[in-house]
C-alpha cells in the first residue's frame, strides 16, 4: 500500500474541562497550515452522544472519552476510495507530536 496523501481531516473540541487542550490542539493546526473541518461541540449533552456514535468506528482500538481529537482519511494508490483507512489522533499530546505535518505535505505542492 502505497500512500499518497491524508484527506478529510477533522479536528474535534469541545466545552468542558478539556476546552483548554482542544483550543492548543486548533491553534497547532493552524500553526501547521494543516486545513481541517473544525468539528466543536459546546454543549455537553452532546459529548455522550458523539462519543457513543465513533465508538462504533474503532471498537477494538478506541474508546472517545474526551476531546480534542483529530480524524483523517490515507488515500492510498492501489486501494478503492471506500476501502480508504480512517486515522485517529486522540489528546493534545499525540496530535502535536505525530506525523501529522509531514502527512499533510504528501501530496500537496
Amino acid at each position: 500500500m502505497a500512500l499518497t496523501k491524508i484527506d478529510d481531516i477533522f479536528l474535534y473540541t469541545g466545552f468542558n474541562e478539556s476546552a483548554t487542550t482542544s483550543y492548543q490542539a486548533k491553534k497547532w493546526l493552524d500553526a501547521q497550515n494543516i486545513k481541517y473541518e473544525f468539528m466543536h461541540y459546546g454543549a455537553e449533552d452532546e459529548h455522550q452522544r458523539l462519543f457513543d456514535s465513533l465508538n462504533t468506528w474503532w471498537p477494538d482500538k478506541h474508546v472517545f472519552t474526551d476531546f480534542p481529537f483529530v480524524i483523517y482519511t490515507e488515500v492510498h494508490d492501489d486501494l478503492s476510495p471506500r476501502n480508504y483507512p480512517k486515522v485517529c489522533l486522540m489528546g493534545l499530546d499525540n496530535i502535536v507530536n505525530s506525523n501529522l505535518v509531514d502527512l499533510y505535505k504528501l501530496g500537496r505542492s
